[in-house]
């Protein structure tokens, strides 16, 4: 079978250009034809339309009177015109009134079809018009033209253009047998160069020319790559070796990569499940246990909230080294994400073993780390599950871990705890309130509650606590202690504090409408609240729009969010407190508190938790520490209140003792807006006008 490849390189280079040549040359050639032949056949049409106008203007008067005569008259025009082989016209009735020439024997089968235009068939050009006159239609004009003249120039065209052709293919055989062998001689002698190159390996030999051509070039080319060649020829050993080197090198690291975590350099989530995996068919095989630890760091948002993710992640790698160094080292500690680590104990004997390896982890993990100028104080909770106790897999084991360590962490900062089969439900439990929590404010499912507030010496109301109660699904209702910390962990808290913050807003302008100006109202704010930077502004601006007295409201924040306060959030406690709010500590004595912040920072209250007064009538421990902390809260110039008082007893205790405000069940329950109403009626505070519970509806 014939090849184009198995031809000699000069006779490809004949057929190549003559090909190109001539496939260039049909192509223009052809193209001018075409352009030729329809730029005359357009002409043609055009004479065609503009006869047929002339024609249709001098014959309109005819039609509109069927004047046969000076219809056939208006034709005489046609006469000096040879193309022209028939015509006729019709009144708007479609009746011939005249034909060209006189007997039409050539046309006269042809029948009325209105065509506007003109149509081209094979041999003839109809034309169709309409006649008017004045705007009004009178007839049709129809014209035939012979194509004969269209041919006869089609013909003189391919005549000129295949002489043009056959001149041109012959000029181009001529240049071509010229080119070659300008060509031919300097190829010639790189191929004998090349094939003596490559029978005796010489690449010491180079080709001898003084051309200053293209085909100088790629002699130069070829004595340049012989260069190259002879000096890669001693390389490529060298280079070989150092590739091996290098791919073994990239091939480590993609696989360290793949099962290490990039931060801390501890094994990743997919390193761990594996040896997860192994380690139980192992135990499956020759018995034995093992235990996951899921630890989730405790405070660490704050740090990196605060400080930047620069010093959080500092501090996750000093963490991973304290856990590192906590373990055997038969162990593995995996770092999922985030603040989050897993660890893997093979070969233990029993669950005591594990929970004295979770003991020394919060142990190591109390002490502070000094990271970037900052020491940081840590703790972390820990769920922890063991094989084959507590799943039949690794997909088991690791989900019971996690369940247990958010057991741990609802328990309290620095716990560990072993997985229960009850954690399954709580979870389930606590997946079913996210659910429905999401949708609680657009339910209308939340309300407010108010707890009175008492002055201890003198007995007045002095304000409300407001509370927030859900009545979820209308059956059970929640108290925040139960559904606040789902709202803080899935991001719904600052919805709900502002649900919270217009209620009270909307309830003491409806109170200053009846003329009630002197009851304050507290507020419980989250600590992501105040470390939101536009929260102040939102503050004053919700205040600002209900036309409230700022010096109403009191924002209550625990003692443990204000140790963990950073400068921003002392700022923004200053603020409020300069527009007019009081700043009030809410279960004050649980924190471990320093007294600077008290005497530096913006707190006008300190509110003695209720633990403290539970058993205030039996134990002196808890009498004495709360006529201390009355007395220290006044010697810093705070109000003092308590909370959870149940008792006569109680309550007298405080008021010998001189703490300013008192709340409780023995002053009254929380109340819900209409009920509070009425224990302001109760107390002889005079109302405007009657109490309506809609104003007050968001």
């Amino acid at each position: 079978m014939f090849r184009l490849s198995q031809l000699s390189l000069k006779t490809r280079f004949i057929l190549s250009v003559s090909t190109i040549t001539t496939c260039a040359l049909l192509f223009a050639l052809g193209l001018v034809a075409y352009h030729n032949f329809h730029t005359y056949k357009k002409d043609l049409q055009e004479n065609a339309e503009m006869m047929a106008e002339i024609l249709a203007s001098n014959i309109a008067p005819a039609l509109l009177f069927e004047d046969k005569g000076t219809a056939r008259e208006a034709f005489v025009i046609l006469d000096g015109n040879p193309h022209i082989t028939a015509a006729i016209a019709y009144d708007i009735h479609q009746q011939v009134i005249a034909e060209y020439p006189a007997n039409n024997s050539a046309n006269v089968a042809h029948k009325f079809i209105f065509h506007e235009g003109t149509q081209f068939s094979t041999h003839y050009l109809d034309t169709y018009r309409r006649v008017t006159l004045s705007n009004e239609e009178v007839g049709y004009i129809w014209l035939r033209f012979k194509l004969d003249i269209l041919y006869e120039r089609f013909k003189q065209y391919t005549y000129v253009f295949a002489m043009t052709f056959i001149l041109a293919i012959l000029l181009t055989l001529f240049l071509i047998s010229m080119l070659k062998r300008l060509l031919e001689k300097p190829v010639l002698q790189l191929m004998a160069t090349a094939q003596q190159v490559t029978q005796e390996r010489n690449y010491r030999k180079r080709i001898i020319h003084d051309r200053k051509d293209e085909v100088g070039t790629l002699l130069d080319a070829f004595n340049n790559m012989m260069n190259v060649i002879e000096d890669r020829d001693k390389q490529l050993l060298e280079h070989s070796e150092k590739l091996e080197q290098i791919i073994e090198l990239r091939t480590q690291q993609i696989n360290h990569r793949a099962n290490f975590d990039a931060l801390t350099d501890l094994p990743n989530r997919y390193l761990l499940m594996d040896r997860v995996r192994q380690s139980i068919r192992s135990i499956r095989r020759h018995g034995g246990k093992l235990a996951v630890l899921y630890l989730d760091l405790d405070r660490f948002k704050i740090v990196n909230d605060n400080l930047g993710h620069m010093v959080g992640d500092k501090l996750l790698i000093a963490v991973s080294k304290r856990l590192v160094k906590a373990l055997r080292e038969e162990d593995t500690v995996s770092r999922l994400g985030g603040d989050e680590f897993l660890i893997l104990m093979e070969g233990i004997e029993n669950s005591e073993d594990v929970e004295n390896i979770a003991k020394i982890i919060i142990k190591s993990l109390q002490k502070p780390f000094e990271i970037m100028d900052h020491t940081l104080h840590v703790s972390t909770s820990i769920g922890i599950a063991l094989y084959p106790d507590d799943g039949d897999d690794e997909n088991a084991i690791m989900q019971h871990a996690d369940v247990s360590m958010y057991q741990a962490k609802k328990s309290g900062r620095g716990q560990y705890i072993f997985y229960k089969p009850v954690f399954e439900i709580d979870s389930r439990h606590r997946l079913c309130m996210e659910i429905d929590l999401r949708k609680a404010i657009n339910n209308e499912e939340l309300m407010m509650v108010f707890q009175p507030i008492h002055n201890s010496t003198t007995g007045k109301l002095s304000g409300f606590e407001s509370l927030l109660r859900w009545n979820r699904n209308g059956v059970e209702v929640n108290t925040p202690d139960q559904f606040l910390p789902v709202a803080e962990e899935i991001g719904l808290m600052k919805k709900l504090e502002n649900w919270v913050i217009q209620y009270v807003c909307i309830f003491i302008q409806n109170l200053d409408q009846h003329m009630i100006k002197d009851l304050r109202f507290s507020i419980n704010l989250s600590p992501g609240s105040l470390r939101d930077p536009k929260f102040v502004k939102k503050m004053v601006e919700t205040v600002a729009r209900h036309h409230i007295n700022p010096s109403l409201l009191e924002i209550e924040i625990t003692e443990d969010t204000f140790l963990e306060a950073t400068e921003a959030v002392y700022d923004r406690l200053n603020s409020l407190k300069e527009y007019g709010m009081s700043i009030a500590i809410d279960d004050f004595g649980t924190g471990y508190s320093s007294l600077s912040y008290l005497r530096n920072y913006p707190v006008n209250t300190l509110k003695i938790d209720g633990c403290f007064i539970n058993d205030l009538e039996t134990n002196n421990s808890s009498q004495g520490i709360i006529s201390s902390t009355i007395s220290l809260g006044h010697s810093l110039g705070m109000k003092m209140i308590a909370e959870c008082v149940e008792t006569r007893g109680q309550s007298d205790f405080l008021k010998i003792h001189q703490c300013d405000l008192v709340q409780g069940h023995f002053y009254s329950r929380p109340l819900l807006p209409d009920e509070a109403m009425d224990y302001i009626h109760s107390c002889h505070l005079s109302l405007s006008r009657q109490w309506k519970s809609d104003t007050y509806t968001l």
